[in-house]
C-alpha cells in the first residue's frame, strides 16, 4: 500500500525557494501524510517527520523519501497527551536550530452516536492539542529569531461520516477557521503565516472541495511557498 501510493503520485520540482527549508510535518499517516512528506522531499527541503505509526510502512517511507530531501529525521508512535504533544513541538523546533515550514496533519475520529455535547467539545480540544501547540511553539521560537515562518494546519475528516461525525468535523472545521484567523492576525506583524487546509467529506451545499491527497499536498506546497504571501489567515 506504502510503495503504491508513492509511485502513483509524481509531484513536479516547481518550488525551487523551498530548497533546504526546514520544515516539521506531525501526525503522518495516510496517504495525504504521505503525500504531503514526499512532495516537501522532492522539492529538497530538510524534513522531520512525526508519524503516527511506528512500523515498518513508516520506516520504509523515510527511506524512500531520504533520497529526495536534503535531511531527513523521522520520529515514529504518537504522542499521547498535551505535556507529551507540546514537548515535541519544542523539541523538533530545536533540532534544525528553527523552522521555516510547519505542517501539522490530524484526522477527527468517528464518535460514537451517543456522544454528549460536552464529549464533542473534548473531541474537538483533542483533535486541535496539536496544530494548536504546535503552531504556538513555532510562533514564540520565530518571533525570538526574528524569521519569517509558515504553518498549515491540516485536518481531515472520514468519508461519509455519521450524523455525529459529521457533526464533529463542523466543529472542528469551525474551531480550526476561528484559531487560524486569529493567530494569523496576531502574528502578521512578524513575518509569520499561518493558514489552515480542511478537505470536505460531506455536502458542502456546492462549495469546492479537493478531490484527492495529491490536491491537498499541492495546496500545501503552494501555500507554504513564496506564492502563499498574500493568503494568511486563509
Amino acid at each position: 500500500m506504502l510503495i503504491g501510493t508513492l509511485d502513483e503520485v509524481e509531484f513536479a520540482p516547481e518550488y525551487p525557494e523551498l530548497a533546504g527549508k526546514r520544515v516539521l510535518v506531525t501526525g503522518v499517516a495516510g496517504a495525504l501524510g504521505i503525500d504531503v512528506v514526499r512532495a516537501f522531499a522532492e522539492a529538497h527541503a530538510r524534513i522531520v517527520i512525526q508519524a503516527d505509526a511506528d512500523d515498518p510502512e513508516t520506516h520504509a517511507m523515510a527511506e524512500i523519501i531520504a533520497p529526495h530531501a536534503m535531511d531527513v529525521k523521522l520520529f515514529p508512535g504518537a504522542l499521547e497527551g498535551a505535556q507529551a504533544k507540546l514537548r515535541f513541538a519544542r523539541e523538533a523546533v530545536q533540532k534544525f536550530g528553527g523552522l521555516d515550514i510547519v505542517i501539522n496533519l490530524t484526522r477527527t475520529m468517528e464518535p460514537a452516536a451517543e456522544t454528549d455535547p460536552a464529549a464533542i467539545e473534548e473531541l474537538v480540544a483533542d483533535t486541535l492539542a496539536m496544530p494548536v501547540l504546535a503552531t504556538r511553539v513555532a510562533i514564540n521560537r520565530m518571533r525570538t529569531m526574528l524569521s519569517p515562518c509558515v504553518v498549515l494546519n491540516i485536518v481531515t475528516s472520514p468519508r461519509a461520516p455519521t450524523p455525529a461525525g459529521a457533526l464533529l468535523a463542523q466543529l472542528t472545521r469551525h474551531a480550526l477557521a476561528s484559531f487560524t484567523r486569529n493567530e494569523a492576525q496576531d502574528a502578521a506583524g512578524d513575518a509569520i503565516r499561518i493558514s489552515a487546509i480542511v478537505p470536505a467529506t460531506i455536502d458542502q451545499g456546492g462549495l469546492p472541495a479537493l478531490s484527492s491527497t495529491a490536491d491537498g499536498a499541492t495546496l500545501a506546497m503552494h501555500l507554504a511557498s513564496g506564492r502563499g504571501t498574500q493568503l494568511p489567515g486563509l
